[in-house]
């Protein structure tokens, strides 16, 4: 259901939360398979910076030991309290928070951090309401810090609601073209430095800096 009304991004936060929790109760991991990142995040850590990462979106958790193991000051929220239980349960050590990506601004200090990494964070997002989240992420992002942002890119240009069999909403569903994406950074302000658009894989990445 392509949707063109401007959709409530409370709305979207309050069914990705049920969705989340749902799939973290479900291991859905564990059915699917997850691709580790491994190329992505050397490159991100190759261009850090500082000591001070901020994790958007950490899931399960299922790579946190790369941020641990290089000895980062690391911070990982994810709005779902089912999706921390878990990743705390496996990195006992890791500072992690329950908090919606939307919070940031609000909870932690100008600056607080070198590097920002979203990986498929905002798929659950109305891309009207990006700027404002993009907005409230370089505001705790140190000047000249880095951003890593992964996108699904396997459907296309997608906004809408997701339905089931009844036509009831049961989360938002945002994909970008990768043109697009480079394009939403920029007018946020942010410099490109490097992206891969993985079409294989279904996902696209860009690296930027403040």
């Amino acid at each position: 259901m392509q949707t063109t009304a401007p959709f409530n991004p409370l709305e979207a936060e309050r069914l990705e939360l049920a969705y989340s929790d749902q799939n973290a109760r479900d291991r859905v991991w564990e059915a699917h398979g997850t691709q580790h990142p491994a190329e992505d995040l050397g490159i991100f850590f190759d261009h850090l910076g500082g000591n001070t990462v901020l994790d958007i979106g950490c899931g399960w958790g299922y790579y946190i030991h790369e941020f641990l193991d290089r000895d980062l000051d690391y911070h990982g929220i994810d709005l779902s309290p089912e999706m921390i239980r878990i990743a705390q349960e496996t990195n006992p050590e890791a500072q992690l928070d329950i908090m919606s990506y939307r919070d940031v601004a609000a909870k932690f200090p100008p600056y607080a951090f070198d590097g920002i990494w979203c990986s498929c964070a905002f798929g659950g997002e109305p891309k009207h309401n990006m700027p404002a989240v993009l907005s409230g992420l370089k505001r705790v992002l140190k000047p000249g810090g880095i951003m890593t942002v992964i996108m699904p890119i396997t459907h296309g240009s997608v906004d809408e609601a997701i339905t089931d069999d009844e036509g009831k909403v049961k989360h938002w569903y945002a994909s970008y073209q990768p043109n697009e994406l480079h394009a939403m950074l920029e007018e946020a302000s942010f410099a490109e430095v490097t992206s891969f658009d993985r079409w294989r894989n279904g996902a696209a990445t860009v690296m930027v800096r403040k």
